[in-house]
């Protein structure tokens, strides 16, 4: 048995939306009561919503080290190692 709801998919979205902007977690949260109400799901905990982010940030983070590599390589005149 799951111990917390699920949460909305649409305040899903918008913590990905406003994370894009990469305000702090706190500021995050406070900007996502409202949307919480509008949509009438329950606000979101300040964890989940550092959680999230976090992820969304790893993952942005991660992508960028890859553009990075395969830059690296078309500028040397490379096939780009990740096709290789």
């Amino acid at each position: 048995m799951p111990r917390w709801p699920p949460t909305d998919p649409e305040l899903l979205a918008a913590i990905d939306v406003l994370d894009a902007l990469g305000m702090p977690y706190a500021e995050l949260w406070r900007r996502l009561r409202p949307v919480a109400r509008r949509i009438g799901c329950r606000q979101p905990t300040y964890w989940l919503v550092r959680r999230r982010a976090i992820e969304n940030r790893r993952r942005k983070l991660e992508r960028s080290r890859v553009v990075a590599e395969v830059y690296r390589d078309l500028a040397r005149g490379v096939v780009p190692v990740r096709w290789r």
